[in-house]
């Protein structure tokens, strides 16, 4: 988990690099200037007329990946009486939760979707979304450390200083150029991100396999040497094997 974190960061700050020199071209705009904020809420769990239905329902649990297209929770036409329907192109950014304590769950939204009160959309007016998706990730471990506030229970964003931080803002061309490139590096950690969660979970799994095998061993050999004082030698050989378990 470790190595897929430090890809993570390693990301982060390449992001934050290349903002970096962009800023220094371009000219910057608050981020109040270039979207839209709103909020969203949760319809009475108690009433299941508001549920099951097959409108998308976003909340923090669903921002798992960059790129948002359904969710665990579906509400129904009834419920969206009372929602804020959000279409595709609509930032959703997690202002409150426990996960802000190390990072900033922001997405881009694919399909028309409600979301919770924890999450709010950013309606995108003064530039490329995905453009802005970027760049406000490019400033993700300066906005964890100096604009998340932690409360009686969990961490939340301060959205007035938050809609304060500064955006470099080339041309329209320039915006969809970095996007392409962003994008594919994106790409790349993301998989490679992907490839280390799958060998750590192989590597964990055959760890299990051989602590299993190792005791249907140790209990054969006891069963075979008719030794019935387990708690003292089974110590020895399990000392031996483990010399075996390490070496692989």
């Amino acid at each position: 988990q470790s190595l897929v974190d430090n890809l993570k960061k390693y990301k982060r700050g390449l992001f934050n690099q290349i903002f970096s020199a962009i800023s220094k071209s371009s000219q910057c705009r608050k981020l109040r200037e270039l979207v839209r904020v709103s909020g969203g809420k949760t319809p009475s769990m108690s009433n299941s007329l508001y549920w099951n239905g097959d409108i998308v329902w976003i909340s923090s649990k669903d921002m798992k990946s960059s790129r948002i297209s359904g969710s665990e929770l579906k509400i129904t036409n009834l419920a969206l009486n009372e929602m804020t329907l959000y279409h595709p192109g609509t930032l959703l950014l997690v202002a409150r939760s426990g996960i802000l304590k190390h990072s900033l769950p922001l997405a881009i939204l694919e399909v028309d979707a409600t979301i919770n009160q924890d999450i709010k959309a950013l309606q995108v007016h003064g530039c490329n979304a995905f453009y802005l998706y970027y760049a406000i990730l490019s400033q993700e471990d300066n906005i964890i450390r100096t604009l998340v506030k932690t409360g009686t229970t969990v961490q939340s964003l301060m959205m007035d200083s938050f809609l304060n931080i500064e955006i470099p803002t080339p041309n329209i061309d320039q915006q969809q150029s970095i996007i392409d490139k962003l994008a594919k590096l994106e790409k790349y950690v993301d998989v490679q991100g992907k490839e280390l969660s799958l060998l750590t979970q192989m590597r964990n799994g055959l760890l299990q396999q051989l602590h299993h095998i190792k005791n249907i061993c140790i209990q054969k050999l006891f069963h075979m040497a008719g030794i019935h004082n387990r708690n003292t030698h089974k110590q020895i050989i399990r000392h031996r094997y483990s010399i075996m378990t390490n070496a692989l």
